[in-house]
């Protein structure tokens, strides 16, 4: 065997794309969670010895490097977003109550259930003049249309 055959065979075999993915996701959450400052490279670093791959895997593969980085930057701007939506749930709104509880209420359609706040609606009426339905129309706007040339 030849030198080179010798190193493939040792190789560590290369997990799959969603492995290589998810695992530099998660430390990124890991070092936020932790309050520990990072950059792109310290991030390939801790997956890379998390998964057993050689030094600069991320950073020699024409693949993954370009592509390691995207996932960071994505993953970083992910994790921001949760964490400002969750202060903002929490403190700034805390009479939220979650989507699951609004849709699990029965849907009120009784007028008698409804709120009488509501501007209550007129109902239509025939006009004679025009030969179809429309609305009556409240005191104020019928003497605009009075003190119109």
């Amino acid at each position: 065997m030849s030198d080179s055959e010798l190193s493939e065979a040792s190789a560590i075999p290369i997990p799959p794309d969603h492995e290589l993915e998810k695992t530099l996701r998660d430390e990124v959450v890991d070092a936020q969670k932790n309050d520990i400052e990072y950059t792109v490279n310290s991030i390939r670093t801790a997956s890379e010895e998390k998964l057993g791959l050689d030094k600069g895997f991320y950073k020699n593969s024409a693949e993954w490097a370009q592509r390691s980085k995207d996932i960071i930057k994505d993953q970083t701007v992910r994790s921001s977003v949760e964490c400002a939506l969750g202060y903002i749930l929490t403190h700034l709104r805390p009479s939220f109550r979650p989507l699951k509880v609004l849709l699990s209420r029965p849907h009120q359609s009784s007028p008698e259930s409804q709120p009488s706040a509501r501007k209550s609606v007129l109902p239509l009426q025939k006009n004679p003049h025009l030969g179809r339905s429309k609305r009556p129309q409240n005191n104020m706007s019928s003497l605009k249309s009075l003190l119109r040339p």
